[in-house]
């Protein structure tokens, strides 16, 4: 026969203090994987809007223009200064529109060729929003040996991942043409924070090699949670190119020497099947 017992036999002074010490065992336990969460978190979001320019192509010819890349912290009109001598960048282009995010493009540029750049506002004299920067065109011909680095899958769950190891690795090379990303740059395509790490740690290599990168399906359009497209960060930095059919399309190729390179992006979004 089995003894009927009542909740009251459960609530003894013994089982209570039993009940503290396993919790206060696992609180232990796992606080600390819980603080670095936290921590983890917090450290991503006080990473600032404002980024350095980079050098991008995605759509154009990398022999002859170059797409500088910024964004600032306000709106602000867009100036680049250029030229072969970093003690004179005796170019500029300037675009009066008011941004965040600055895209300029230089075109007219000499192939096999170091251009030294840097980019500021007009407001309403000039001001200066970066150091010196440099990158260097494609050669004109199809004999030039090259080499570059590629990578994919950054992603990082609330920032944590290997990430800055390997762009700080990249960055120890000297002797690369470009650097390209074949998809998925951030964990959340509309998570802010997650572009700002990847642009900060990125920093690294982009400071020194344009940057060819690729849409993944976590950097993609998904219309059903963002129909205006206004957190869709990839079209921010990198918009549809003109090789594109649509407005969020982004596939694109250029040349480089002897080798053709092809970014064909297999986002959900953009893999529409007609009725």
């Amino acid at each position: 026969m089995i003894e009927k017992r009542d909740i009251k036999d459960y609530l003894t002074k013994k089982n209570f203090l039993k009940f503290l010490r396993n919790f206060g065992l696992t609180f232990l336990l796992i606080s600390p994987i819980v603080i670095f969460f936290l921590g983890m978190m917090l450290f991503q979001l006080s990473i600032p809007n404002a980024k350095d320019p980079f050098v991008q192509w995605c759509g154009y010819d990398p022999k002859t223009e170059a797409v500088i890349t910024w964004e600032t912290e306000e709106l602000e009109s867009s100036i680049v200064w250029y030229g072969i001598d970093q003690n004179n960048l005796n170019q500029n282009k300037t675009d009066n529109t008011l941004a965040v995010i600055h895209r300029v493009v230089l075109t007219d540029l000499n192939p096999d060729t170091i251009y030294y750049y840097r980019v500021g506002t007009v407001n309403p004299e000039f001001v200066y929003r970066s150091e010196v920067f440099s990158f260097k065109t494609a050669p004109n011909n199809t004999i030039t040996e090259f080499s570059f680095a590629m990578y994919a899958d950054s992603q990082q769950f609330y920032g944590i991942g290997w990430h800055k190891l390997i762009c700080d690795a990249i960055a120890r090379h000297n002797d690369l043409s470009f650097v390209a990303h074949a998809g998925d740059l951030c964990q959340n395509w509309d998570y802010k924070p997650d572009w700002n790490q990847f642009f900060s740690e990125a920093s690294a290599y982009m400071r020194k090699y344009p940057f060819a990168p690729v849409m993944g399906n976590h950097d993609g359009y998904y219309p059903e949670d963002d129909p205006e497209g206004t957190l869709h960060y990839y079209a921010q930095y990198f918009p549809p190119t003109s090789e594109s059919n649509g407005d969020k399309q982004f596939y694109y190729s250029f040349n480089w020497s002897n080798t053709l390179f092809i970014a064909a992006e297999i986002s959900k979004a953009v893999m529409r099947i007609p009725p």
